[in-house]
């Protein structure tokens, strides 16, 4: 599962959805500004800015990152 985790107010994880959106790829958004919780596993994840975006048993990268961003969705199958 793709998750997305972001923020209000936040133009690149408004961005990141956009695209995935876009290329028709489905994800769960996970928003750390209502789950405080959410924002120390992205902080695990070695991230200290958002959009992040996490492919279980893949990997994680910033969410505003492309060339990262599709090497994580083709390393997961998702394109």
């Amino acid at each position: 599962m793709l998750m997305v985790y972001t923020k209000a107010d936040c133009p690149g994880c408004h961005q990141v959805k956009r695209t995935l959106n876009y290329l028709r790829i489905s994800f769960e958004e996970r928003r750390v500004d209502e789950t405080p919780t959410l924002l120390d596993h992205v902080r695990t994840l070695g991230f200290r800015s958002l959009p992040v975006v996490e492919l279980a048993g893949v990997g994680a990268v910033l969410g505003t990152d492309a060339p990262r961003l599709e090497q994580l969705l083709h390393r997961g199958n998702l394109v």
